[in-house]
């Protein structure tokens, strides 16, 4: 089963805040009270077991407008464990491509996560 885990500091160096799994694909608003992470306190994950096709997209809003921005973590081979250390850096290697959409707001802050599996 693969799972994401959120830090709160950048390349996973602060608390542990919590899990996701990347096997189901569902959407959080990190502003309800039963939030599986902390609103806005995310900052960098691991992914462990995750497979390919695997897309995490990350807004600083819980509703964001057409025209927000945000980020999109996609998967492109297995990962058996890799840190993502900052989410508002476009990076890229062969198991994981991080990139940056701009718009409205301020990407990095964490308030909405979209999980799309495959």
């Amino acid at each position: 089963m693969g799972i994401i885990r959120f830090y709160e500091g950048a390349e996973a160096t602060q608390h542990y805040i919590g899990k996701l799994s990347s096997d189901l694909s569902q959407t959080y608003d990190l502003s309800l009270v039963s939030a599986p992470i902390p609103n806005g306190e995310a900052l960098s994950c691991t992914l462990l077991e995750v497979r390919p096709g695997t897309k995490i997209k990350l807004f600083n809003s819980p509703t964001p407008s057409q025209d927000e921005g945000y980020t999109e973590i996609i998967v492109r081979a297995y990962v058996e464990d890799k840190c993502v250390p900052y989410f508002n850096v476009d990076s890229s290697d062969d198991q994981v491509e991080v990139q940056i959409h701009k718009g409205k707001g301020e990407a990095g802050k964490v308030s909405r996560i979209e999980v799309h599996s495959i």
